[in-house]
């Protein structure tokens, strides 16, 4: 082989050379993009199924919420619906409790009146006069041994000394007194008449002052 031969085919074989190293150079370039490419496209890929499960999760826990928030309210209504019908029970059962003390009220007073009407029915024209004659005050304090008491009325009631007053105890008289000093508006001291005390009876606190005579 001749040097001119020899040399040109060195030279090719130097530009083969060169090309490839070019051409290689270029695919491992290229590679190292579509190496870099699919890892993006998987980053994105796992990125957008990320963003599709937080999807689904929110849209469960949306659904959850829903079902709470309905079994919720399903069970507050319930609750009132119960409430209401336990009120108005209570109510229905207070009103008959209502009517029934009103009813008995009612017969207890009628009751109260028929006996008065026996009473009086059965009162004598003394014991009548007696009963209904108005009291004038009230025996506030005794004092047997001294033989006077205290009536709480007084001035206001135009009460003078000298006055005398019946003692009624129910519808019985059971004794005389008279005014022997007006000490204010609303009290005054009155000796009693012994004389006209019934056997066996006395003056006692809580006693009704009444007019004199009342025949």
């Amino acid at each position: 082989m001749d040097k001119l031969t020899k040399g040109a085919l060195l030279a090719t074989i130097g530009l083969l050379v060169i090309v490839s190293l070019y051409f290689g150079k270029g695919w491992l370039e290229g590679r190292a993009d579509r190496l870099k490419a699919e890892e993006e496209n998987t980053d994105l890929r796992q990125q957008v199924l990320n963003e599709r499960k937080l999807s689904e999760d929110s849209l469960k826990l949306r659904e959850d919420f829903d079902r709470l928030r309905s079994e919720s309210d399903a069970k507050l209504a319930e609750e009132i619906a119960t409430l209401r019908k336990e009120v108005s029970a209570n109510s229905a059962a207070a009103d008959a409790d209502l009517s029934a003390l009103e009813a008995e009220k009612e017969a207890l007073l009628a009751s109260i009146r028929r006996k008065k009407e026996e009473e009086a029915a059965e009162l004598t024209e003394e014991q009548r006069k007696i009963t209904e004659a108005p009291a004038i005050a009230k025996i506030s304090a005794v004092d047997g041994g001294q033989g006077f008491v205290i009536i709480n009325a007084g001035s206001a009631k135009g009460l003078e000394s000298g006055v005398r007053f019946n003692i009624r105890r129910d519808k019985f008289i059971v004794g005389e007194i008279e005014v022997t000093k007006v000490i204010d508006e609303g009290k005054s001291f009155a000796d009693i008449d012994s004389a006209k005390i019934p056997q066996g009876l006395s003056i006692r606190l809580g006693d009704d002052v009444v007019s004199h005579p009342i025949y």
